[in-house]
């Protein structure tokens, strides 16, 4: 569960809404961590690289961010 700077929360569970979340929802603060989760998350979508690789990358992201991680 992440939470953004406005209070809402949302539930991240699959690759794919992780890769929506990351280009459709991120706030404008798009650092290093954000391109890793990113390519990590295409890898896994493709089978290329494990699931937990992508979400120890997202996690990284979002708090680089500024998300609160619940």
């Amino acid at each position: 569960m992440i939470e953004g700077p406005d209070g809402a929360a949302k539930s991240i569970t699959t690759v794919e809404q992780a890769l929506f979340r990351l280009g459709k929802r991120w706030p404008d603060r798009r650092g290093p961590k954000h391109g890793e989760a990113v390519a990590y998350a295409r890898a896994a979508r493709e089978c290329l690289t494990d699931p937990g690789a992508a979400r120890l990358a997202f996690i990284e992201a979002a708090r680089e961010a500024g998300f609160r991680l619940a």
